[in-house]
Parts: structure tokens; C-alpha cells; sequence
């Protein structure tokens, strides 16, 4: 595990690092590694307050979040969705760790490692800003968003890409919560349901499906947890479980 300080890339190191992700398996490719990148001066901008970080291997894309939000909580950072520089800066200081948990050693979509300052509204789909964001959404009770959370940080997989993708809904404590019952299993530590990815009945496509409809006749926004969950059919019967504990 090494120490470093927090920084952000800039313009020239933010297109650095996407030439690095998008060749990374093409021959020829990998023309400056992350280490070296973040090594130059040229691809660095300083970040006030100073933050050291820990560059180590986390268990899950919950516990990665914790540990930004306690280090900057700790030092009075509040980081903006739309810092790419920043966001990317980190998407490349752990490039290591997270390629490890995606399974197949490829870095897979660009998007989840680079952010763009025009596309800072999908920033839910990077590897880093995106569960750190929806942990600070839910931070009086992480637990409740644990059904986007619980997943490898390299892997989060299609329940996270059906949920994140509409922002009302990982916003919103009362679907978070009853999808969190719905599609995680408690643990310790808190894991994904089997067959929550897939498509069929009590999956995250059918349960983005149930909440799209609910919506046409409800204000999602105004219910309670108890008051949706008497709404759910039958193949969300397990939203009645207890919560997954944010103790992992």
C-alpha cells in the first residue's frame, strides 16, 4: 500500500489517461502507465486542503466511498460532481485496485474511468464519483443504498447500470431502501441477491419497470418506505426483510 497526495489531472493528463484506458488492450498501447502519469508535472494540478490517501484494495464499492467521504469530511473538502479533473485523478490513482476486481483484468467502458466536464450529469457511472455521490445522498444511512453499493468496486454490474442511470431514483430514500431489501442480501457482509442482475421476475429491470409505472400514477418523491412496499407485487415480497447493516 503506498501514501498519496490527493490531486487532479489536467486537461493534458485527463487526455492522457483516456488514451491510456481506451488502448489498454490494443498492441502498442499503454504508452504511459498511471503511475507515470500521475508522476508528471505537466498532468498535475494541486488540490487545497492537502489530503493524503491510502492507495490500497477495497472490498466493495460501499467501502470505498466511506473512505473518501471520512478523509475529506475530515479535512472540510467538499468535492463538486462536475470536478473532472479531481474525479479522474482518482479513477487513476486506484486504476490497479479497481481493474483487480473487474474479473476479466480489462478496463472495459471509458466512461466509467473518465469524467468529462460536458457529461458531468452521468457522473453516477464512474467508478469513483459515482458510489461516493450516491453515499453522501444516503449518508445518514448508507445502509439504505447498499443494493448499488455492495458490488466490486471493477464490477458494478446491471443492477447498478439499471438504477444509476435514473438519478431520481438513487436519490430517492423510499425506492433505494425497498430495492436495497429487494435485491441484497444482508450478510455480513451485505451481498447482491442471485438473479437480481438478470431480467426476470424480482431482477433490477423489473423493478425499474415497476417504479416507471408507479410513477405515471404516484409521486414517488412524497412516499415513505412503508407506504411503497404495501405497493409492491408479489415478486418483491423480500423487500419485507430487514435492511442490510451499513457495519461491513
Amino acid at each position: 500500500m503506498t501514501t498519496m497526495v490527493l490531486g487532479r489531472l489536467s486537461p493534458a493528463g485527463i487526455r492522457a489517461f483516456e488514451n491510456f484506458v481506451a488502448s489498454y488492450d490494443e498492441p502498442g498501447g499503454l504508452a504511459v502507465s498511471p503511475a507515470e502519469l500521475l508522476a508528471a508535472p505537466d498532468f498535475i494540478q494541486p488540490v487545497t486542503p492537502r489530503i493524503e490517501l491510502d492507495i490500497k484494495a477495497f472490498s466493495s464499492r460501499y467501502e470505498l466511498a466511506r473512505y473518501l467521504s471520512e478523509r475529506f469530511n475530515a479535512a472540510g473538502f467538499r468535492p463538486r460532481s462536475n470536478d473532472a479533473g479531481l474525479w479522474n485523478w482518482l479513477a487513476c490513482a486506484y486504476f490497479k485496485q479497481i481493474l483487480a476486481d473487474s474479473g476479466d483484468g480489462k478496463p472495459g467502458a471509458v466512461a466509467r474511468w473518465v469524467l468529462r466536464d460536458s457529461d458531468f450529469r452521468r457522473y453516477y457511472r464512474h467508478f469513483i464519483a459515482g458510489p461516493y455521490f450516491i453515499y453522501q445522498a444516503h449518508r445518514d444511512d448508507p445502509g439504505r443504498a447498499m443494493a448499488v453499493l455492495c458490488q466490486k468496486l471493477g464490477r458494478p454490474g446491471d443492477v447498478v447500470e439499471q438504477l444509476v442511470s435514473r438519478q431520481e431514483f438513487i436519490t430517492n430514500r423510499a425506492i433505494m431502501a425497498i430495492a436495497t431489501r429487494t435485491m441484497v442480501d444482508p450478510g455480513p457482509p451485505p451481498r447482491q441477491r442471485r438473479g437480481a442482475g438478470g431480467k426476470g421476475r424480482g431482477s433490477a429491470r423489473r423493478f425499474v419497470a415497476v417504479m416507471e409505472q408507479f410513477r405515471e400514477t404516484w409521486d414517488l418523491s412524497a412516499m415513505t418506505e412503508t407506504e411503497l412496499a404495501t405497493l409492491m407485487p408479489a415478486e418483491f415480497s423480500v423487500a419485507q426483510r430487514r435492511p442490510p447493516s451499513s457495519k461491513v
